[in-house]
């Protein structure tokens, strides 16, 4: 779940009930759903940990720009500093915290005996890494996605220098391509805009509805509750 707009109810029977928080930071904003109360989540004890949503939610599906935002956004919640998410808070819900979420306990988000071989290598050519000194904060305030130079899947290189061994990238786009024409040729201008009709009328009623909280940022927008 989102947990975007919750109460301090909502967020005490997340906690008692040993329920996940999935944030997805990324898809929120680029749908405007608001911001999720991370640090209240964490203060009661809610595993909280980083999701990118779908792609027909954002269009990249990035973690790494995913972490980097989540240590970024919260900043400015109005939160004391000493509760603001550090770089390790936020690279540990993308990792470890998340493998348990998940359901495969300690076996991902850590490198010792035992774990499974799943590893994300990067270059040491990228300007933010050349010079380490704090490798977390450093990946996740100023690494990219181009500086990803391998990852291993259970011990298998799975992408290495641009390419994925053993999968025929252009062959699967073709078939993508060819797929996208052929779903959007029956496609009527009357039923596009009947839908369009429809979900604009699922956003009004919401909008309309008072729920005594408001998740947005802006003028006019009123952080009720405690944060």
């Amino acid at each position: 779940m989102h947990a975007i707009w919750l109460t301090d109810r909502d967020v005490e029977l997340l906690a008692d009930t040993g329920t996940s928080a999935v944030h997805c930071l990324t898809s929120n904003l680029r749908l405007g759903d608001g911001i999720a109360r991370l640090a209240a989540l964490r203060r009661a004890g809610v595993r909280t940990v980083l999701g990118t949503d779908g792609r027909g939610c954002h269009e990249t599906l990035d973690m790494i720009e995913l972490v980097g935002m989540t240590a970024l956004v919260h900043k400015v919640s109005g939160e004391r500093f000493e509760l603001w998410p550090s770089a390790a808070d936020v690279l540990a819900m993308a990792t470890s915290e998340a493998n348990r979420c998940a359901g495969h306990g300690d076996r991902l988000g850590r490198i010792e005996p035992g774990a499974c071989g799943d590893l994300v290598l990067y270059g040491r050519d990228s300007l933010s890494l050349r010079l380490l000194h704090d490798p977390i904060r450093q990946l996740v305030y100023g690494s990219a996605t181009s500086d990803i130079r391998a990852v291993l899947v259970a011990g298998r290189v799975a992408f290495e220098n641009g390419r994925f061994p053993g999968v025929d990238v252009e062959a699967l786009l073709a078939r993508a391509d060819a797929y996208a024409r052929s779903a959007l040729e029956p496609s009527r201008p009357q039923d596009l805009s009947r839908l369009e009709r429809m979900v604009r009328g699922v956003y009004e009623r919401a909008e309309r509805t008072d729920l005594g909280l408001d998740r947005y940022v802006g003028p006019g927008a009123e952080q009720r509750g405690p944060e």
